[in-house]
């Protein structure tokens, strides 16, 4: 089958302020993608992964991959942090890697309330192949003549980079949270060519929420108790004329969790006639020992609902008990995770 080539919408997502950053379903079980303020919110050295596979059914799916992890500094209150990911999408390929190292500040205003402001700085590099792409002075009335083409689009170069900035703040007490983190705040140029001018618009990402604590009963007898919390929470992310709005609910009994959330802004449309409804999520979690697995389904409800077939994503956690903290503090943030820390609720 000859796949005519879709440099031209490529492009369109490449060289346009339109451009949108990859998105995770599973954003707290992706902390430093959301906000580098995540950074060193744990008491325990963490590690993880996390793949999303978007619209299989298109042929060509989007596909984005990260690898993190961050640990607190001791009695300093700092942290630090590693985010590698990676996107690939079309038929071109076209992908891009990402190496940031993030920075966290824990600072108690009171006895209640903690600020943690955090930054990153980041190396991109993006990558496309113009030789799987199929141009039209390589097609005749046979099809495909199989002759290298003239097209100067593939002059602009197969690989650019990049260094990007990126910002975040968390304001938190034992059970409610607020994050306001700004990706790409120095506005990077993302063109093939530097002949164009076309700088990557800032991504802002507003997520709250509220932990509540239903009751606790012994799982066994001689064992810690286990606790039954439900965590409403919400994430707006606006990044150029795009915009969209996460909202759901966590379910937690350890070691198991259950999600489900919807994705969409149905008070505006992207144009007329066209409601934005993107996507009904259900997430399902298990935590055995030191490490926590979660997969989600995104089920469309957009115009591409039956060609789609939605999204599948998948993350892992992996808490290092053994480099456990010095200092115990009670003021760790509340997000909805499978961290051991949920046992300590009750005695807050």
């Amino acid at each position: 089958m000859i796949y005519i080539s879709y440099i031209a919408l490529l492009l369109f997502f490449t060289l346009q302020v339109q451009a949108q950053d990859a998105q995770y379903s599973q954003y707290y079980n992706a902390p430093l993608y959301l906000n580098p303020g995540f950074a060193g919110t744990s008491k325990f050295f963490r590690g993880g992964l996390n793949y999303r596979l978007q619209w299989p059914g298109t042929g060509e799916p989007y596909k984005s991959f990260s690898a993190w992890g961050d640990c607190p500094l001791g009695e300093t209150y700092s942290a630090l942090g590693l985010l590698i990911k990676r996107d690939v999408q079309g038929i071109a390929k076209l992908s891009s890697t990402d190496i940031g190292v993030l920075y966290a500040y824990k600072t108690k205003l009171n006895k209640r309330w903690v600020l943690k402001p955090g930054l990153q700085s980041s190396f991109v590099i993006r990558n496309i192949d113009f030789s799987r792409s199929l141009f039209s002075d390589q097609l005749n009335n046979s099809g495909a003549t199989g002759n290298p083409t003239a097209d100067p689009v593939v002059n602009y170069g197969t690989s650019f980079s990049y260094i990007d900035f990126s910002a975040g703040t968390l304001l938190h007490d034992k059970h409610i949270w607020a994050g306001l983190s700004m990706h790409h705040l120095n506005r990077p140029n993302q063109a093939l060519s530097n002949d164009i001018k076309s700088p990557l618009p800032v991504k802002w990402s507003v997520h709250t929420g509220y932990k509540i604590v239903m009751r606790s009963t012994p799982l066994r007898q001689h064992t810690a108790k286990s606790y039954l919390t439900l965590t409403p929470t919400f994430n707006y992310k606006v990044q150029g004329r795009f915009d969209q709005l996460d909202m759901g609910l966590y379910a937690i009994y350890d070691p198991l969790m259950l999600g489900f959330w919807y994705r969409g802004l149905p008070v505006k449309n992207y144009r007329v006639g066209i409601p934005n409804h993107e996507s009904l999520i259900i997430l399902l979690g298990i935590r055995h020992g030191n490490l926590s697995i979660g997969y989600s389904y995104d089920l469309n409800i957009s115009q591409l609902t039956g060609n789609s077939k939605g999204a599948h994503e998948v993350s892992l956690i992996y808490y290092f008990n053994d480099f456990k903290k010095i200092f115990e503090e009670e003021d760790d943030i509340p997000c909805p995770d499978l961290d051991i820390q949920y046992k300590k609720i009750g005695n807050r």
